[in-house]
């Protein structure tokens, strides 16, 4: 995906970009002193991967976003790349479902967990009914109501030199239905995988988070869960693809493990010719 510097956009307000001539898809860029705001736009629409990186390219936070609001799990990291704060925003109204905070040392130093603001009421019982963190979009062998279905099948998609749908280049989600009954979701643009991955358990909770970007797979931050919404670990990938951190996290949410690997693929300066390690993203 194309990275461009914010002055040369258009805006016309801060979720909607042009590039002349166009809607712009693709990652603005914001520098400001050392930190440096990404911001990802789909035909125009501020959709998708929002992060603030160091001026190494180490993650500071991240999210996905539509528009301007966070949806689903938000991660902050200290300068030094340790876990700091997890945040879950319900979407679908504003409230903030968890907040977990650590110290540098890995212990959980706060955790906060709240109820949806605008609970789901089964009709026929009467009960509230759980929401999953993260809507789950409707399979198309199963649509949401008056026939809706957000994305398309996985199996509907072409995978050749680029993935198309009906012979041209696709940009969306595509939605498998895995044996055990969880529902897994892709991300491509323009005809590449490039975007959110995520599974929901059968229970409608939302247990991976984490980014693929074609042709390297995973980049950027991991995360997994177990249906109670307990984070198990966090997987830290560069934007080549190689796993550089790796943690696990107890019963209580303390990190019990963490390892570190040194990259096994670098980047070039096509300048100097010297090599260093990539960015997280």
């Amino acid at each position: 995906m194309q990275r461009i510097n914010s002055e040369e956009l258009g805006f016309l307000d801060e979720i909607t970009a042009r590039f002349p001539g166009h809607s712009f898809t693709g990652q603005s860029v914001e520098r400001d002193g050392e930190y440096t705001q990404f911001q990802t736009f789909v035909r125009g629409y501020a959709i998708g991967p929002s992060f603030l990186a160091d001026q190494k390219g180490k993650l500071l936070e991240y999210s996905n976003c539509v528009g301007n609001i966070p949806i689903g799990p938000y991660f902050f990291w200290s300068k030094n790349g340790s876990i700091a704060e997890e945040r879950v925003d319900d979407f679908s109204d504003g409230s903030v479902r968890l907040i977990r905070k650590w110290d540098e040392q890995g212990r959980l130093t706060h955790e906060d967990k709240n109820p949806p603001r605008k609970p789901i009421v089964d009709i026929s019982s009467g009960e509230a009914k759980f929401r999953s963190w993260q809507y789950v979009p409707p399979h198309p062998d199963a649509p949401g109501s008056k026939g809706h279905v957000q994305a398309v099948r996985l199996s509907d998609l072409d995978f050749g030199g680029q993935v198309t749908l009906e012979d041209f280049p696709y940009t969306g989600e595509a939605i498998l239905l895995k044996a055990s009954g969880a529902t897994q979701l892709q991300t491509f643009v323009e005809g590449s995988e490039d975007g959110p991955f995520l599974i929901w358990a059968p229970s409608g909770k939302l247990i991976l988070q984490g980014l693929r970007q074609s042709p390297h797979g995973p980049v950027g931050p991991w995360h997994e869960w177990d249906e109670e919404g307990r984070l198990l670990r966090e997987t830290i990938y560069d934007a080549l693809g190689n796993r550089i951190i790796a943690r696990e996290l107890d019963e209580h949410c303390n990190i019990v493990k963490q390892e570190k690997f040194a990259p096994t693929r670098l980047l070039t300066n096509p300048e100097t010719g010297g090599e260093h390690p990539a960015p997280w993203l």
